[in-house]
């Protein structure tokens, strides 16, 4: 023990290795800010690749092979999906591409994705300035840019038809994929407007006259059409351009979209931590008032410092937000967000479940069951004990509903008792708060 004092001695004597380890890995120094993190290519050349995975958590980083051309491989790195990792040498794995000459097996940085976000939502301990912008909920479109003059652009373009221009080869990509899905793609054409694929990359023709280094353009993509894996309603079809990562074989260098760029994401710059929370409160209340050029989802927070190195960036997500995400974890906050029109309709899992709670013939059912004429309060009951059955499958029914709102239903036969004879108002106390939810006709 006193040579080795990590060495436990537990039960059989497994655990012996195991604080070495622990500490061996936590002694590890990464670097601080973003743009000192190394690319996995780096990585990789200075060590195997098992043994690269193995300095971030367990199956933290996948590594795959995606394409083979000629004398080179293509390797795609991701993550399983809400398991990123933010410990470990690089936060620059998602979606990056990798290529390995296969005659030297060295491997050099392909196309550069945007680094994944910090975990917890706090401030770096130093910076100099720090740029909020809105979260966008849509679908991240990474645009590699090869230059004509690149050794790259001969190997690629006779393996991938892409975009091309005067400039060099565009190769349009998602978070994941070096070209888009077929049926992505159509989204993407779709959100063009009729514009060509080379009228709107020429937008930002400015950033393709280097011809020596790669780039990979960052847009946020957002789409009219309802689906299942966003979260945000949009009324129409957009891009905003997030920025631009420059990249060779030894550097990387992310830069936030100029304002003067066509779709630029919108921007605030803050020196101090004071001030920028402020802001984030304001943006927050005007959100909760209804206003709509606010994001439901929250805003990223890139940090610089000095010398205009990237520091960290950092999601802000707003809590109706989340809540509409996992409403098991924010029930109460989930609530408030569906019970609430100029909340609820920004989101489309609220909109859709709008739609499916349906409590229109219900009530058509209750109504009829209730025009039974009775005298009194006695024959009221009575008529209620021979129709039980009928009451609990309008109860059934009921919860059923209710429960797609993660709502408690009311009981129907005790609201039946208390608003007697009063119809409209037992119907209503029936359904409420189910009333708040669903739109009356």
């Amino acid at each position: 023990m006193e040579q080795c004092p990590w060495s436990l001695e537990v039960g059989t004597g497994l655990w012996n290795l195991v604080p070495s380890l622990v500490k061996r890995y936590f002694d590890q120094s990464w670097p601080e800010s973003l743009e000192h993190h190394p690319s996995l290519a780096t990585l990789w050349n200075e060590s195997f690749i098992s043994k690269m995975c193995a300095q971030f958590p367990f199956k933290g980083i996948q590594i795959e092979e995606e394409f083979s051309l000629m004398d080179h491989k293509i390797y795609r790195s991701t993550y399983t999906p809400g398991k990123d990792v933010t410990w470990g040498p690089t936060r620059f794995y998602r979606g990056e591409y990798l290529l390995q000459n296969k005659n030297t097996k060295m491997v050099y940085p392909l196309r550069s994705g945007l680094p994944t976000f910090t975990r917890h939502p706090i401030f770096p301990p130093t910076f100099d300035h720090v740029v909020v912008t809105p979260k966008y909920d849509g679908s991240l479109v990474n645009i590699l840019f090869i230059p004509l003059q690149h050794p790259y652009c001969k190997l690629l373009k006779e393996w991938f038809p892409g975009d091309r221009n005067e400039f060099g080869l565009f190769l349009v990509g998602s978070k994941q994929k070096l070209v888009m899905d077929s049926h992505l793609r159509k989204k993407f054409n779709s959100v063009l407007r009729f514009k060509s694929f080379n009228t709107f990359i020429s937008s930002y023709d400015s950033y393709f006259e280097d011809q020596d280094c790669l780039k990979t353009l960052h847009f946020e993509m957002m789409t009219e059409a309802d689906s299942t894996e966003l979260n945000v309603y949009y009324p129409e079809n957009f891009f905003k351009f997030i920025g631009c990562t420059t990249f060779t074989k030894d550097d990387r260098r992310f830069a936030l979209a100029k304002p003067s760029d066509a779709r630029a994401i919108p921007q605030k710059t803050f020196q101090t931590k004071d001030a920028c929370e402020a802001y984030l409160e304001e943006l927050h209340d005007q959100f909760l008032k209804g206003d709509t050029l606010c994001e439901p989802e929250g805003c990223v927070l890139y940090f610089w410092d000095a010398q205009g190195c990237l520091v960290d960036i950092v999601k802000k997500k707003f809590p109706e937000y989340l809540a509409v995400v996992n409403p098991d974890k924010y029930p109460k906050q989930y609530q408030e967000t569906l019970t609430n029109p100029l909340l609820a309709e920004r989101f489309q899992k609220i909109r859709k479940l709008k739609k499916d709670l349906d409590t229109s013939v219900l009530k058509k059912a209750i109504h009829e069951f209730l025009k039974k004429d009775t005298k009194d309060r006695k024959e009221f009951a009575l008529y209620l004990e021979e129709n039980r059955f009928k009451i609990q499958e309008f109860q059934t029914q009921l919860d059923e509903i209710a429960e797609k709102a993660r709502m408690k239903a009311r009981n129907i036969r005790q609201e039946l008792f208390l608003n007697y004879p009063y119809i409209q108002k037992t119907i209503a106390n029936i359904f409420r708060p189910l009333g708040e939810i669903v739109d009356e006709e």
